[in-house]
């Protein structure tokens, strides 16, 4: 086995954090090292979330198996871009970000899941994120937004903040706007969506009748921006919180979002012509009363690919 030294600064770092950059390899790689027993700490099994102490002994078995396996000339294809959030506004105790569609905000437990997260990018750019909040797989994150979503994002950088708006988005005190394009004509100037939404059997969220005891109470109200002959664009404020809300509400409302594949009925995904990568749904503005007192709004302008789709829809 080898055993790795620690410097002054890998002290308080997390363990997978440390070894991900000490031996340049990715960290669901050293992950799957540390869960299999081939990384010790004090001559013991460890865990991924341990944080390191002066008195701690690394040691790493067989480093040579953790590297990345050799790839194919055959199957060898040019690198995709890697996605990273743009920091809007900086505060010692939190961030405001704008995360690009793509992006997965934390790891999942999915056999294909992703390691290019934003909390993969967090912990990079503040590591001391990687010990705030009650889930360390999770840490500073207090709200998200869905993977083809784009849009505005608060990070907590301290446990105080962390505490301080999860009870934000739980009073409902922070106020969400998004830019959504939908199908169809809306033929009234506004309005607000009542339907309560459960999760189904199948774990896809779905919208029950009005007057329904089944499902969570949520409210989407909506502003129409503009008419199109197929379309409309939305402003759209979700009134209450719950997850896929402003896209289960506006397919139960029969004006499901374009470029949406999961909540768009099946005879108009068959029939749309508009070909999107991703859903036409971005978080355009925050606005709240930081842990100061300060009232802080942040905006987002539509990205350059959604602006353009916008220009060309008739």
């Amino acid at each position: 086995m080898k055993t790795i030294k620690l410097t002054q600064k890998a002290i308080g770092q997390r363990l997978d954090v440390y070894l991900c950059a000490k031996l340049k390899i990715s960290r669901s790689q050293i992950k799957k090292q540390i869960l299999s027993g081939a990384i010790l700490i004090n001559k013991k099994p460890t865990s991924v979330h341990h944080f390191l102490e002066a008195k701690d002994v690394i040691q790493v078995s067989a480093v040579e198996t953790v590297l990345a396996p050799k790839i194919s000339m055959k199957k060898l294809t040019l690198p995709t871009v890697k996605l990273e959030p743009k920091v809007l506004l900086e505060k010692k105790e939190y961030l405001v970000i704008e995360k690009p569609a793509g992006m997965l905000v934390h790891p999942t437990k999915s056999k294909n899941r992703r390691h290019d997260t934003l909390v993969d990018w967090l912990i990079e750019k503040y590591p001391r994120i990687a010990r705030i909040g009650d889930d360390l797989d999770r840490p500073g994150i207090v709200h998200r937004l869905d993977r083809e979503v784009s849009g505005v994002m608060i990070v907590a950088l301290t446990d105080d903040a962390f505490t301080y708006f999860k009870r934000q988005f739980k009073t409902r005190q922070i106020k969400k706007e998004y830019l959504a394009l939908v199908y169809g004509a809306i033929d009234r100037p506004s309005g607000v969506i009542d339907f309560p939404i459960d999760r189904s059997k199948t774990g896809k969220f779905i919208a029950r009748p009005i007057g329904s005891k089944i499902g969570k109470k949520s409210l989407t109200e909506f502003i129409v921006e503009k008419h199109f002959i197929n379309y409309t664009y939305l402003r759209v404020k979700p009134l209450t919180g719950r997850t896929n809300q402003i896209r289960v509400h506006l397919s139960a409302y029969n004006h499901p979002i374009v470029g949406d594949k999961l909540y768009m009925p099946t005879k108009l995904k068959v029939a749309t012509k508009i070909k999107l990568d991703r859903i036409f749904l971005h978080a355009q503005k925050l606005t709240f009363i930081d842990p100061s007192g300060e009232e802080i709004t942040v905006e987002s302008p539509l990205t350059k690919n959604l602006e353009d789709l916008l220009n060309t829809v008739k």
